[in-house]
């Protein structure tokens, strides 16, 4: 069988982040005095990786270069701290890897959050599990939709582009795969939703774990 690799993206795809990212950036604004936002807005400001979070909560006349570092210097430690108080993997996600790593595919995850943050998650829910490598924003790399995450993982696992695959649930996902000649799922489960992605993509959408499987068995 011809080795494949299969990527994720974490947030929103592999893991329920959103609570905990809220939360933190709620702290943020309390301590700089500034408007918090709801749950659903915050959905909508993920993608960028944190300093592209936080610029995106502020006030538009208060994005400076300094006002995003004073917010992220603030940010960090608490959401270190508290990263999976409520964070958790979506439903059937242990299984599908699992089930992937049965079948013989390869996995790794590119993922815009910082690396100490994407180990931590890592480390603390799927532990069992031998990636091939999984790349954060303090990697060596570009963020997504910058191509170079997944052309080196697909060098590590030994993989050529025409056999991996990228999951994730946004179009930073859906442009990285496009940037990277790799083959592409979206999941309807993430932070984006199936009508916007529809709108905005010609990739594959699936609405559960079973069906990224049989995608990736049919492949």
């Amino acid at each position: 069988m011809t080795k494949k690799l299969i990527i994720f993206d974490l947030d929103g795809t592999l893991l329920d982040t959103i609570m905990d990212l809220a939360a933190a950036v709620d702290y943020t604004l309390r301590v700089m005095d500034m408007p918090l936002h709801t749950l659903m807005q915050y959905q909508g400001m993920v993608g960028g990786g944190i300093s592209k979070l936080l610029e995106r909560a502020m006030p538009e006349n208060m994005r400076s270069k300094e006002n995003i570092l004073e917010a992220r210097s603030i940010f960090m430690p608490y959401y270190y701290e508290n990263i999976y108080v409520h964070t958790k993997p979506y439903e059937g996600i242990s299984e599908l890897l699992q089930n992937l790593r049965k079948e013989g595919f390869l996995l790794a995850v590119a993922s815009n959050k910082f690396q100490s943050g994407v180990d931590r998650l890592i480390q603390h829910f799927f532990p069992l599990f031998d990636f091939v490598g999984v790349l954060g924003s303090e990697s060596a790399f570009k963020l997504k939709p910058d191509p170079h995450m997944i052309i080196h993982l697909a060098q590590l696992a030994g993989v050529s582009l025409q056999n991996v695959c990228m999951v994730g649930d946004s179009m930073v996902d859906y442009r990285t795969a496009q940037a990277a000649g790799v083959r592409s799922i979206l999941v309807s489960w993430g932070f984006v939703g199936r009508k916007a992605l529809e709108e905005s993509t010609t990739s594959k959408i699936v609405d559960s774990p079973e069906e990224i499987l049989q995608s990736c068995l049919t492949w």
